[in-house]
């Protein structure tokens, strides 16, 4: 094997990339300062998606530790809840208050930390992969790698997508356990029992932190064993070759793996909830090998006109399709060439496989939308680090003079497009109009267009918008649910009841279709609405309620009884507290029912009946729980009132 010194000092070195070997923390820093410029446009952006949606919930967050904890265990949009991701974001509001700004320059602090760790995590890995380069090929290579990801275009869409902040935290501390891990695995040095406890423990506790900001952290111990299985036979030895690395091996991928499988296992039924999706199991995965070819697509060209965070139009591949099967088992032989081959292309293998290993999650089995340019943010690097290493090889071999020249074009090439893309995510209504422009089947992003030309008076347009979508997706829940918001905004317009209940009924329970109403009930109960009265939407309810006890989904029933309850509290409370009932009766198990009876009826001024409420509620509700808070919080107010 080539001896890394010999190599480093027969190769001639300019003056950058001396003086990188000589500071590898100048050169994270110069990272820094590179990734920065050009995301600088898209900072003025707003809130988009779900952002409001996981913001929401802390806005009344305080410096106390009480509030504090209630506001880190208080998202629900993850199975642990991400209470590391939402401590960060409680943080921003105490700090900055509820604005954009912030938390999207939060985010790319963030990014720009984990660009450097990216830095350094090249290295460790291209001293696995590449055993015989020198030291300044690993650290030009590294360093070129980490400026591609980090100014990559397609980081746009994390970046500045707030909630987002998840995936990078995530993302951060996978990439410090990977490299406690490799730097350990890869350390020749004989060391005791101590040195393996420390640098397992450190790599226990950022996988564990990764777990906490967002599930994809468990991923970890898959992306040390893709490490594993792409490195060249010499690089496997040092990896597995003392009692300590085993160890670490089998405490730190092997079981936390059989564990993982053991979850996904037992979880598989309540995991598997595809009543909410407009696609079945074997269709997401007939599905996703498209997707993932789409984003390698946009890996390698990565063209603004294709990209966006409104991936809803992506087509649905059948049981019935031939080519989608003959994809999905391709893709299913890829990695299993790729570790064929890993002698000969380590790097070719390492790509493959780290790219598949980050997608592990999200691409595969769970029911998640379909495609999200997010779920790239790590997947990423593996890519990068494997072009970097290959381009700078070519470009040396054949014209070493024009190196620097070449690397230079393709990091302003990529910070260029990147720079025009965050232009265009500097404010909602440049967002909007080119998110439906790039992607004219996009349900959302015609609706979000809509919006827009609804604030500037344009209803025609935005009619217009919702009309294309009923066409092209006729069973889908939402472009027939916008009638109503028209509806509200102007008199004339005319709801497509039938359509609405047509489309609703295929997916009764699920989230889009009972978030619509919550939304419209509460638009129409407060008054807002101009063209639909609270008895005719009352009338539309009791139909969906109906609908939802023939389809025997127990939950929707109450729901839509609680929404037609909710229209009266403030017109006839009577009829409205006998609804309330009602719908307990339906369940009186269900989450939340006897809090939200608990909350109208101290509104009314009857404390026993709060109480009685009250400590059904509480009956139902771990005293570890946020919920228990607002519960005490109800209590005290309940008390209060006059006996």
């Amino acid at each position: 094997m080539l001896d890394r010194s010999t190599a480093a000092q027969g190769a001639p070195h300019s003056r950058g990339s001396f003086l990188i070997a000589r500071s590898p923390l100048l050169a994270a820093l110069i990272l820094t300062i590179l990734c920065a410029a050009p995301f600088a446009p898209g900072l003025t952006g707003p809130f988009l998606l779900d952002d409001w949606g996981n913001l929401e919930p802390l806005l009344n967050v305080n410096p106390s530790l009480e509030s504090i904890y209630a506001a880190v265990f208080n998202n629900a949009s993850g199975v642990l809840l991400r209470p590391v991701s939402n401590l960060s974001f409680a943080m921003n509001l105490l700090l900055a208050g509820p604005y954009p700004l912030p938390f999207k320059l939060t985010n790319l602090a963030i990014h720009l930390i984990t660009g450097g760790l990216a830095f350094f995590v090249s290295q460790s890995l291209l001293r696995i992969l590449a055993p015989a380069a020198s030291e300044r090929r690993v650290l030009l290579s590294a360093l070129f790698a980490a400026i591609i990801w980090a100014v990559h275009p397609l980081q746009v869409s994390t970046v500045l997508y707030v909630v987002q902040r998840m995936t990078m935290l995530s993302a951060l501390f996978m990439l410090i356990a990977i490299l406690v891990a490799t730097r350990f695995l890869t350390d020749t040095t004989k060391h005791g029992a101590r040195h393996w406890l420390k640098s397992f423990v450190l790599y226990a506790a950022a996988t564990f932190l990764a777990v906490l900001s967002k599930e994809n952290g468990a991923l970890v111990p898959l992306i040390l064993l893709a490490i594993f299985l792409a490195a060249p036979p010499e690089a496997r030895a040092t990896l597995f070759g003392t009692r300590e690395k085993k160890l670490f091996w089998l405490g730190g991928v092997v079981a936390p793996m059989m564990v993982a499988v053991v979850c996904l296992l037992i979880g598989w039924n309540s995991l598997m909830g595809f009543s909410g999706r407009s696609f079945t199991l074997v269709e997401r995965l007939l599905t996703e090998p498209f997707v993932l070819m789409g984003y390698v697509r946009t890996i390698l060209i990565p063209a603004p006109s294709v990209m966006g965070l409104f991936l809803d139009d992506t087509p649905i591949r059948s049981a019935a399709d031939p080519l989608a099967w003959a994809t999905l088992v391709a893709f299913l032989a890829i990695p299993v060439i790729a570790v064929r081959l890993h002698k000969r292309f380590p790097m070719f293998a390492f790509a493959i496989l780290w790219f598949l290993a980050c997608h592990a999650m999200e691409s595969t089995v769970l029911p998640l939308e379909l495609a999200f340019e997010h779920r790239n943010y790590l997947a990423l690097l593996g890519p990068a680090i494997a072009t970097a290493y290959g381009l700078l090889g070519l470009f040396e071999h054949y014209s070493p003079r024009l190196t620097g020249a070449a690397v230079l074009a393709t990091v302003a090439a990529l910070g260029f497009t990147t720079f025009h893309r965050a232009s265009q995510w500097s404010s909602e209504e440049t967002f909007a109009l080119t998110e439906a422009r790039n992607h004219p089947d996009s349900i959302r992003a015609q609706n979000l267009a809509g919006i827009v030309e609804r604030r500037r008076g344009n209803m025609t347009s935005a009619i217009a918008r919702m009309d294309a979508m009923k066409k092209a997706h006729p069973n889908e829940f939402f472009p027939f649910a916008m009638d109503m918001d028209f509806a509200c905004d102007s008199t004339g317009h005319e709801v497509d009841w039938a359509g609405i209940h047509r489309t609703a009924a295929r997916d009764i329970g699920g989230s889009e279709v009972l978030g619509y109403f919550n939304h419209i009930s509460i638009v129409v109960a407060n008054g807002s609405c101009q063209g639909i009265s609270w008895r005719q939407l009352d009338a539309h309810l009791v139909r969906l309620a109906d609908e939802a006890k023939r389809q025997r989904s127990t939950w929707a029933q109450q729901y839509f009884t609680v929404l037609r309850a909710s229209l009266r509290e403030n017109i006839d409370p009577p009829a409205a507290s006998e609804l309330f009932y009602q719908a307990a009766d339906l369940d009186p198990k269900a989450k939340d029912i006897w809090t939200r009876i608990a909350m109208f009826e101290i509104a009314q001024n009857n404390r026993a009946q709060a109480l009685v409420a009250l400590n059904t509620a509480e009956s139902q509700t771990p005293t570890w729980s946020p919920s228990a808070k607002r519960l005490a919080q109800l209590r005290a107010t309940a008390e209060s009132l006059q006996r």
